[in-house]
């Protein structure tokens, strides 16, 4: 089979309009990733996370990190923020990275049941540097970006929550 790993992907931000919705669900059906919680339906995994105030999740269990690309453009074109966390392969480390339109891309690597994982060759460089104590939080706070720790929570619009099938809030003035 190659060499494969599994990955998840965390759409974050606000979806406005079903059409958002919809190009959405055509990439994860053409990309052919599974939900994490209602198995089959896209649809329903973004009405349970609405419903939990959680971020919804599609997964690869076996994958190249590069199939969820086709996602990842998607989610950019609609300036909605995402985190992939992605496990280790034969020959390279798991990893996380997100990307959000102020952001850009920021990743790193990550071990397993660790965490994010500062290089030893980039903590020297930062070591080296005229204020080192900077540098080397600046590679921490990298990582913590990296992991989708800032990433806005996710949500949708009344329109979006009908077309779900959820009811809409009414709030008081």
């Amino acid at each position: 089979m190659g060499d494969r790993c599994d990955l998840r992907l965390a759409v974050h931000g606000h979806i406005e309009t079903v059409e958002q919705l919809t190009r959405i669900i055509a990439a994860l059906d053409e990309a052919g990733m599974t939900n994490e919680t209602a198995e089959g339906d896209y649809r329903l995994e973004f009405a349970d996370a609405i419903q939990k105030g959680t971020s919804p999740v599609f997964m690869f269990d076996e994958c190249y990190t590069d199939e969820a690309e086709p996602v990842e453009a998607v989610l950019q074109e609609l300036e909605l923020p995402y985190h992939v966390e992605h496990g280790a392969g034969d020959y390279y480390p798991g990893g996380q990275w997100i990307w959000s339109k102020e952001k850009g891309y920021i990743g790193s690597i990550a071990a397993p049941g660790r965490g994010s994982v500062v290089e030893f060759l980039e903590l020297e460089k930062a070591l080296a540097q005229g204020n080192p104590l900077a540098a080397v939080r600046a590679l921490f706070e990298h990582n913590v970006i990296a992991s989708g720790f800032y990433l806005p929570d996710f949500s949708v619009s009344a329109d979006v929550r009908k077309h779900l099938g959820l009811s809409v809030e009414v709030l008081p003035c």
